[in-house]
């Protein structure tokens, strides 16, 4: 079975399904929105909640905006696990160095801006676009979703 996405975006590429500026707008919105609440929570939960807004927003069912919706709620979980890895691991490194390692926690922030905050507005730059931009190794899994966590 092809996936609703993969199907959407052969469509897309073929020039049967048109995205209009509204579901550009929309899409660009579920990234953008999730950037901009990644920094103001140092990229913790509040910016899971970034897709499931726009979805309130939206009316239409353009399979475009459900990719985007859809990538931008993994993507931000993803970084959350990265953040709570990279956390424990300063975490032993101030251990077993004696708080030498907790310098390090410092740069928690920075990492956390640049994976939570300034890629997802890259690929809302793209979605704006109308293009179909993939986050490494999360666009390609959402894509080849057979059942969307966000649908219409």
């Amino acid at each position: 079975m092809v996936s609703p996405f993969r199907h959407a975006k052969e469509q897309a590429l073929g020039g049967a399904l048109p995205i209009s500026d509204e579901d550009k707008f929309h899409a660009v919105l579920a990234h953008a929105l999730g950037a901009i609440l990644a920094f103001v929570s140092c990229g913790f939960i509040l910016a899971l909640a970034a897709p499931f807004v726009v979805r309130l927003l939206y009316r239409g069912n353009n399979p475009f905006v459900f990719f985007h919706l859809n990538q931008s709620f993994w993507y931000q979980l993803a970084v959350i696990g990265v953040l709570l890895g990279i956390a424990f691991v300063f975490l032993l490194l101030s251990v077993v160095t004696c708080g030498v390692g907790s310098l390090l926690f410092y740069l928690l922030p920075l990492i956390s801006l640049a994976l939570g905050t300034l890629y997802p507005l890259y690929v809302a730059y793209r979605a704006y676009q109308g293009e179909w931009e993939f986050y490494p190794i999360i666009g390609e899994k959402v894509l080849d979703q057979e059942r969307p966590l966000i649908r219409p």
